[in-house]
């Protein structure tokens, strides 16, 4: 494992797993593969691995698309509306040119209850995201399981060439998301 530190947290970048990499306070198992994405980054933000993140990226001709998913514990008191709108404006707080174009209802990262989640779609001007890169378009996601006990995020981005949001709601899908975390 390397350990690298960021002035908000420690983080520790999980060396990839041959198989499944699970999400141990949970039991989220993340594949290595879901065909056609493959399984990137992993990494805990606590100590107690509660806190974590798995990426999977999909690449078609010269676009690729990256999907980070999140788990981690529910802060106390916090509404899912209140968290939602945080998440929000760290993504248009994070570049200060990121613009909001969208937001709606979503269903359970599972698919099973409809509009039990939000999702807010951002756009980006060409280079916001580094020297470049072309226009991007990118997702924010939230669940909030029964049980207040565990959120459930992602970050989508690709390039704003290309529609990928079915593949982005493919790839959250195909997790086998454990009750009530997908529910």
């Amino acid at each position: 494992m390397a350990l690298a530190i960021t002035p908000a947290a420690a983080q520790t970048r999980i060396d990839q797993p041959t198989g499944d990499w699970v999400h141990s306070a949970t039991g989220t198992r993340f594949p290595a593969s879901l065909p056609p994405f493959n399984r990137g980054n992993i990494t805990e933000y606590t100590s107690d691995g509660r806190d974590a993140s798995v990426s999977y990226r999909l690449i078609r001709g010269d676009v690729l698309l990256l999907v980070t998913l999140y788990i981690y514990p529910a802060r106390p008191g916090d509404s899912c509306q209140a968290h939602f709108d945080g998440l929000k404006a760290e993504v248009t707080n994070g570049t200060k040119t990121a613009e909001m174009i969208s937001e709606s209802r979503a269903d359970s990262p599972s698919g099973k209850t409809r509009g039990a989640g939000y999702r807010a779609r951002f756009h980006y001007p060409a280079g916001a995201m580094g020297p470049g890169l072309g226009e991007l378009t990118s997702d924010a996601y939230l669940f909030c399981p029964k049980g207040g006990q565990w959120l459930v995020v992602y970050r989508a981005t690709w390039s704003a060439k290309v529609d990928f949001s079915a593949d982005v709601d493919q790839v959250v899908r195909a997790i086998a998301w454990p009750t009530p975390l997908g529910e």
